[in-house]
């Protein structure tokens, strides 16, 4: 399979916003391949997060990656019990994941949040495995009654994952032009769900 079969993005497919929410129910574990590792963060990974973050083409550079990581995640306590990556066999971290605190309408929430898996591991079911445990975590910390992520339609591959760990699409009513963390994105709640549903089926088949 080459790279670009195996990358989540697929920007053939007109953009889109959304949101998913999950309600409280027991989490299936789904375990990494053999050879990869989950790895908790330490002060110092934020720069293996932000390249990571760029090989998936959420950033154009380090520098703004990192500019990011330090707006964002200024509490390194609570960063260390909720941000982690996935190393694989030969030690290097491929994959990060956090299951940071976010905000859904007004309403202060937990948030599955940057899931990002290098473009030369993708594939493998590691992402199957990093929202598995961040969801692990959420019920660890007693924070999994309700929990949501954003995503766009360009990631229905990895939307078709989200789906099965228990998520649901969710209609925040909002329609257009929106403003989010990022910058702008576009949000129309149906014809971005038959845009994912209709690329999901053809993914399947």
């Amino acid at each position: 399979i080459s790279r670009n079969e195996r990358h989540m993005l697929d920007k053939t497919v007109e953009y889109y916003g959304i949101v998913m929410t999950r309600e409280k129910q027991p989490v299936k574990e789904y375990k990494l391949p053999e050879g990869y590792s989950f790895q908790m963060y330490k002060p110092g990974d934020e720069v293996s997060w932000a390249d990571i973050e760029v090989s998936v083409e959420e950033f154009k550079t380090t520098k703004s990656a990192l500019d990011y990581f330090y707006k964002e995640y200024t509490d390194i306590t609570e960063l260390q019990k909720r941000c982690f990556f996935v190393v694989d066999p030969k030690g290097h971290k491929i994959a990060t994941a956090n299951a940071w605190l976010g905000t859904l309408m007004g309403e202060a929430l937990p948030r599955v949040h940057w899931i990002g898996v290098q473009p030369d591991h993708q594939g493998k079911g590691l992402c199957k495995a990093m929202v598995s445990k961040v969801l692990k975590l959420y019920e660890q910390f007693g924070e999994d009654d309700k929990v949501f992520l954003t995503s766009q339609t360009w990631s229905y591959k990895a939307i078709n994952i989200y789906k099965q760990l228990g998520f649901i699409a969710f209609d925040d009513l909002k329609k257009g032009e929106q403003q989010g963390s990022m910058g702008e994105f576009k949000c129309d709640f149906e014809k971005s769900w038959s845009i994912i549903n209709n690329m999901i089926d053809i993914y399947n088949n």
